[in-house]
């Protein structure tokens, strides 16, 4: 019997080439963030004063407990260098301190933040909320942030070199300076004094004597009773 033929195939596989692509881990890493906060309960009555000086970050102030000042402080700096972050908290701590019924609350660093400016990626956030007995002077100052004051008898001094302010329900003496944002004021009365030199002023309400001017805005007041002096450029 004939046998029948065979035949074999070789198949020969196409050579692969494997590239293996080192990326440093870094460059996929987020940026660092660092968060700072601070909550204290101090023991106060009315006719205090309370001081607020930061280097950034919004300041809020508002009537609470007759008997006491509340602070709820809260930081957050966001750079490329995490290390910078905690040496900044370190270096320069939200400082608070008592002398009798004097508080103050401080976190300046020496120079400024300019230090950081310069970085492709630098974020700085801060927010300060504290309550105070209704009869309290309060004076505020921020290098970037929003102030709000209301429902306090006092004396009333705020400054903040970027952001609005917004006064509601006071019965006092006022001195109000922001050099970029607008302010706001409804239902004040006594002695008001404020300036911008970049933002819209709106006044509702209230009663006493008004000295309110913008180098950049309009200006609208509403039902106050006294004497007003209104300047914008």
């Amino acid at each position: 019997m004939q046998r029948a033929a065979t035949t074999t195939f070789f198949y020969h596989a196409p050579k692969i080439t494997l590239v293996f692509l080192l990326i440093p881990l870094s460059a996929f890493s987020a940026f660092a963030s660092s968060e700072d906060i601070v909550q204290r309960h101090l023991a106060a009555t009315g006719g205090g004063k309370v001081t607020v000086d930061v280097d950034f970050g919004s300041i809020e102030v508002a009537a609470g407990n007759e008997n006491e000042i509340t602070i709820d402080a809260t930081r957050k700096v966001d750079w490329e260098d995490e290390q910078a972050e905690k040496e900044y908290f370190a270096n320069v701590p939200v400082k608070i301190s008592q002398e009798g019924n004097a508080i103050t609350i401080s976190a300046r660093r020496q120079g400024g933040m300019s230090g950081h400016s310069s970085r492709h990626h630098s974020t700085t956030d801060g927010r300060y909320v504290i309550r105070v007995p209704k009869n309290f002077e309060v004076e505020l100052q921020t290098s970037g942030g929003e102030i709000s004051v209301a429902n306090v008898n006092g004396e009333i001094s705020t400054k903040t070199n970027g952001g609005d302010l917004k006064f509601a329900h006071l019965k006092g003496k006022l001195d109000g300076n922001t050099s970029g944002g607008s302010i706001e004021i409804a239902d004040c009365e006594g002695q008001l004094k404020t300036r911008t030199s970049g933002g819209n002023i709106e006044a509702k309400g209230g009663s006493g004597e008004m000295d309110a001017h913008t180098s950049g805005g309009s200006v609208l007041v509403e039902n106050f009773a006294g004497p007003a002096q209104i300047e914008t450029s």
